[in-house]
């Protein structure tokens, strides 16, 4: 009976490494539960747990050719899992840092230029100007600088090219520089605040 699968699943595998989607939508089926409860165990947030599970998936999509049929399929998967769990708890840990390191900034750029009514209107003027990107512009721009998404992640979650991530950023950065006055500027790239 466990040879039957153990045979089922190299014929799996070795069907997906010929880009045959109904054998990767088997094993999908067959390990997405698995997945999924390993990395909220391990990470505790079920969205993120959830998207970071589609990721395995995209992952082993593109690196269908390199999987060795006579390894253990699960520990291939479970590998990638594991390190995109350790890619996201460092990512976590690092943006915690550089919010406690903004917020500070944030609480000194306050105290010591503006009072609060002026704070508050520079932030506000600040999400106007970016109201007024293109929308996919806009989308990218906050992608990438709200939720810290890098060009890659982005790429993938929007289904576009890094390259054409790296140009909307420019060009809204630009857009941003020609119609915010000096001051709000330097603010909206010392901050990264978008709101």
């Amino acid at each position: 009976m466990k040879s039957d699968r153990i045979h089922e699943e190299y014929f799996l595998v070795e069907e997906l490494r010929k880009g045959n989607s109904l054998a990767f939508e088997v094993l999908y089926r067959k390990y997405n539960g698995k997945l999924f409860n390993f990395v909220r165990k391990t990470i505790g947030d079920k969205e993120e747990a959830a998207e970071i599970v589609q990721y395995v998936f995209i992952k082993l999509w593109e690196k269908r050719s390199t999987i060795d049929p006579s390894q253990s399929f699960s520990g291939f998967v479970f590998k990638i899992a594991k390190n995109l769990v350790y890619n996201f708890i460092r990512k976590s840990v690092r943006e915690a840092s550089m919010k406690e390191a903004h917020i500070d900034s944030l609480d000194q750029l306050a105290d010591s230029t503006f009072d609060k009514v002026e704070f508050t209107e520079l932030e506000a003027r600040l999400k106007a100007c970016i109201d007024k990107l293109p929308p996919r512009r806009k989308e990218v721009f906050i992608l990438s600088r709200k939720r810290g998404m890098t060009y890659k992640e982005i790429a993938i979650h929007l289904n576009i090219s890094e390259n054409t991530v790296d140009t909307q950023i420019r060009k809204a950065l630009q857009f941003l520089k020609d119609h915010l006055e000096d001051e709000l500027y330097v603010y909206l790239v010392i901050s990264m605040v978008l709101w």
